[in-house]
């Protein structure tokens, strides 16, 4: 059974670990990743070796934690004093999130409910474009929603 990875959240060479008998498994064999949602390892044919990769689990919090060079931006968005409910935004099964995600290159998008807080995993400025459309998509709804009231 093979999993096909995320791409922007490959991990870099200096990353791929070989196993140390990789010979006794088959080659694409999957080997889940103790402890930390998302990470798998994946046989890499080109350097002969299996590669820790990470791919996002729809509905479960899991995010990139072990990727060189990603980094997380919290932003609050609390339900209560805005006009447009979190479900909203993001859209039915994710629609939304996964649209800025895709959009921006940024490998994870998470609403933390609890604490009523929207994290952002990716690098720097693919991070900054990903706030930019999420505020743009506020924006849209907020819109919308005068135009209705009216």
């Amino acid at each position: 059974m093979s999993m096909q990875p995320f791409e922007p959240s490959s991990l870099p060479r200096d990353m791929m670990i070989p196993l140390m008998n990789r010979h006794s498994l088959p080659k694409d064999y999957y080997i889940p990743f103790e402890g930390i949602n998302g990470y798998y390892w994946e046989w890499n044919h080109t350097i002969r070796a299996y590669v820790l990769r990470w791919s996002p689990i729809q509905g479960e919090y899991s995010p990139p934690l072990l990727t060189r060079g990603i980094q997380c931006r919290i932003i609050p968005y609390k339900t209560n004093n805005s006009n447009i409910p979190i479900s909203v935004l993001i859209g039915k099964d994710g629609y939304h999130f996964k649209q800025i995600s895709k959009l921006s290159n940024t490998p994870y998008i998470f609403y933390v409910k609890s604490a009523q807080l929207i994290e952002f995993w990716g690098f720097p400025a693919c991070i900054d474009h990903a706030i930019q459309l999420f505020n743009k998509h506020i924006k849209h709804w907020e819109q919308k929603k005068q135009i209705s009231n009216t």
